[in-house]
Parts: C-alpha cells; sequence; structure tokens
C-alpha cells in the first residue's frame, strides 16, 4: 500500500470513532431526557452523588441559616456539616466542638 492509502484508512478508522462517539452521546441525551436520573431501558431512577450520611438523621437544620444545625439528643446548636457533627455525637476524634451529652 502506498501512503496515500495508509493515510485514508487512518482517516476511515477516524471517522468511524467520531461516528460511535456522536451515537454514544445521543444515546446518554435519550437515556436522561426521559426523566432526570432514569434509563430509557428500566426507567427506574438512579441515584448519583455519594450517600447522604447517617449522622443527618440526629440533627435539624436551622431555617435561614445555610450551616447551622440543632443535635435531636441534647438539643445543643452548632454550625458545620458531616464531619463536625460525628465530632459532636463522638464517632470521629476532633476539637472546637462540645461532645453531645446524651
Amino acid at each position: 500500500m502506498s501512503n496515500s492509502a495508509d493515510e485514508y484508512a487512518d482517516e476511515g478508522e477516524e471517522v468511524e470513532m467520531e461516528e460511535e462517539t456522536r451515537r454514544q452521546k445521543k444515546k446518554r441525551r435519550s437515556t436522561t431526557a426521559s426523566g432526570v436520573g432514569e434509563t430509557s431501558s428500566s426507567k427506574t431512577p438512579m441515584k448519583s452523588g455519594r450517600k447522604k450520611d447517617i449522622v443527618w438523621k440526629y440533627v435539624t437544620k436551622l431555617e435561614g441559616h445555610k450551616n447551622r444545625v440543632k443535635c435531636k439528643l441534647c438539643k445543643k446548636e452548632f454550625s458545620g456539616g458531616a464531619a463536625r457533627i460525628n465530632v459532636h455525637l463522638g464517632r470521629r476524634e476532633g476539637k472546637d466542638i462540645a461532645r453531645c451529652t446524651k
């Protein structure tokens, strides 16, 4: 084969790869078009992201405050997310937060 034939073969492979990429993108769009997080074949919702930490059962988010929570056990209010709640409940070592008394 000559150089031009090799180049033509390479271009053909590139075109096939581009078409496959387009098909994959189209398939992704069709699965999300039916509903957020649903697949077209099973119609069951898909969860995305991390699992919700179990510690959120033990606190209530306070209205009007972005990161402020109240412990359901000892009624103490403090700021922070799951990591600080874990420290408060005694599930992790940490500092600068009071431990739950209950």
